[in-house]
């Protein structure tokens, strides 16, 4: 039986320390500092004379390093400021994960190019590092003395671990894009499947640049330079009613689909079977659950709490509760572990993502002899579901099915405010991957039916046109969440002035009752007591409102 894992590791350990040597036969599209006169000399983009700004070129590759899963990337990118309008692309931010370095990020170098032909280096005391929380950290700089006309350019390299997968780029932006380029340097040994949004745009896609970086000792290894070119990609424009803009850019994306040898070849995840036989093995996700020792601390803690209690939804429950009221979500969607620990680690810590907190929940429902089971999800912000094909960098959230006599409901325990039953609104997204131990399909993923809201007005208006009375809320469902985390989180009365004074500038809200938005229920109430001068005009006999 092959170890897929150790297979790749094999590869990168025999193939890294030659693929340094390639080189690229193909010039690449833009070099550092040199800009040429026609993009120097532009006072307009032609095919979008309304254009603030134009990415000029955006050029990435990536290749393995000479460490294992480790891939790095090189992004360069150039933009023309021709309006004032277009100063806000000028403010450059890269994330990376700086948690156990799995992400090196260095060779920053920026400049901005003046009308005058002046050139401006950002120093290094101009680029900030700025820590975001445990995992993610992010590069800021902006580009100084900025006039219309001005050019931008600026390049890194960043090193990452991606365990085999390549990350998607994108050939689209929210301003036009002149040029855009994405080289993959990989050995043939390493064989992807890539999925293509979108052809706008689409000039070349470029699979013949192949060459040998070693050959002897009955050994021989090629490289195979794909390239990828769109130009004139016009700006993206954003609709009512599109989920996510991720589904409408123009980009491409990459899965390791086989590996190549002088005599064999073996796929890798090319069905959802594969796909979850590999997920359900993993450290960092099927190990975490389904090996008690990862959890034993939490489920020590909590299982006396609910021992002799009858197997049952409410006995379910209280994993959820106790989980949402006692771990903070750091607000990071995952679907695996963040960090290569225990799951005991992230109950010591009361804090993490929302994989870590779910496969917690999921680690002590299973240990409990309840039927849960993960599911994968993409949320909505992130993109529709590609459900052809096995692509694993899709998914972003995890989730758990847990299963009773006669229904199923999902759990996602990273809000204390949100009921068993309801999935996070990011999660709405769909559908889902359900994965068991001996198959893994897609289901729906469906709000509960109930969200009906009911508003009941009593005023009295007053000769003069004065008004003055009182607004009963009822809210169900989601809007239950929604109105009570409101409350939670804001000023009591701030988002009723937002909804109301907008429309009414004279109305002045005098009082506010509400229920605790903290007892969570299916159901919230609250009333709003308010009043209004010259609400009305009087003509006569009538009232105009």
């Amino acid at each position: 039986m092959i170890n897929m894992r150790s297979l790749i590791t094999m590869l990168f350990f025999l193939l890294a320390s030659f693929i340094a040597e390639a080189q690229v036969n193909v010039p690449p599209p833009i070099v550092f500092g040199e800009i040429p006169k026609e993009d120097i000399d532009m006072k307009s983009y032609e095919p979008d004379p309304s254009a603030a700004a134009v990415v000029l070129c955006n050029y990435g590759t990536v290749e393995p390093t000479d460490r294992v899963y480790m891939f790095k990337y090189k992004y360069h990118k150039r933009i023309k400021l021709l309006k004032k309008e277009g100063y806000d692309y000028s403010n450059i931010s890269i994330h990376y994960k700086h948690l156990w370095d799995l992400d090196e990020i260095e060779n920053i170098e920026a400049q901005v190019k003046l009308t005058s032909g002046s050139l401006i280096k950002l120093k290094k005391k101009d680029i900030h590092h700025e820590k975001l929380d445990d995992v993610w950290s992010v590069v800021k700089f902006i580009f100084p003395k900025l006039e219309p006309g001005c050019i931008i350019e600026y390049k890194y390299e960043v090193t990452v671990f991606e365990m085999g997968n390549i990350r998607q780029w994108y050939f689209q932006d929210d301003i036009p894009v002149k040029s855009s380029e994405f080289r993959i340097n990989l050995p043939l040994t390493l064989q992807y499947t890539y999925f293509l949004q979108g052809v706008s745009g689409l000039q070349k896609t470029d699979f013949s640049s192949r060459h040998t970086i070693y050959e002897g000792n009955g050994m021989r290894c090629d490289i195979l330079t794909n390239r990828f070119i769109f130009k004139n990609v016009p700006a993206f424009k954003p609709e009512a009613f599109i989920a996510s803009v991720n589904d409408c850019l123009i980009k491409i994306r990459f899965q390791l689909s086989e590996l190549q040898f002088a005599f064999s070849s073996y796929g890798v995840n090319n069905t959802w079977q594969e796909f979850k036989n590999m997920m359900l093995k993993a450290p960092w996700f099927g190990e975490q659950f389904d090996t008690l020792k990862n959890s034993a601390m939490a489920a020590s803690e909590i299982s006396p709490n609910v021992d002799g209690a009858p197997k049952s939804r409410e006995r379910a429950e209280f994993y959820y509760w106790h989980i949402a009221n006692n771990i903070r979500w750091n607000q990071d969607y995952s679907f695996m572990m963040e960090r290569m620990v225990p799951l005991d680690t992230i109950y010591q810590e009361r804090r993490g993502s929302s994989g870590e907190l779910n496969l917690l929940l999921l680690a002590l429902l299973r240990h409990d002899g309840f039927e849960a089971n993960p599911v994968l999800v993409s949320t909505r912000s992130n993109g529709r579901p590609y459900v052809n094909f096995p692509l694993r960098d899709q998914f972003n959230h995890v989730m758990v099915q847990v299963n009773f006599d006669s229904t199923a409901i999902f759990m996602d325990a990273t809000d204390p405010l949100r009921l068993p039953g309801f999935p996070d609104l990011e999660a709405l997204n769909g559908q889902g991957l359900l994965m068991k131990h001996d198959t893994a399909y897609w289901i729906p993923i469906l709000p509960p039916a109930d969200g009906t809201d009911f508003f009941k007005y009593e005023a009295a208006l007053s000769e003069n046109g004065d008004l003055q009375g009182r607004l009963k809320s009822t809210y169900k469902g989601y809007n239950s969440l929604l109105e009570r985390q409101r409350y939670t989180k804001e000023v009591e009365d701030k988002h009723w002035e937002e909804r109301l004074t907008k429309k009414f500038p004279t109305l002045v809200i005098d009082a506010i009752w509400h229920g605790n938005p903290k007892l969570v229920s299916n159901v919230f109430y609250d009333s709003l007591y308010f009043h209004a001068t010259e609400a009305a005009q009087a003509n006569g006999d009538f009232l105009y409102i």
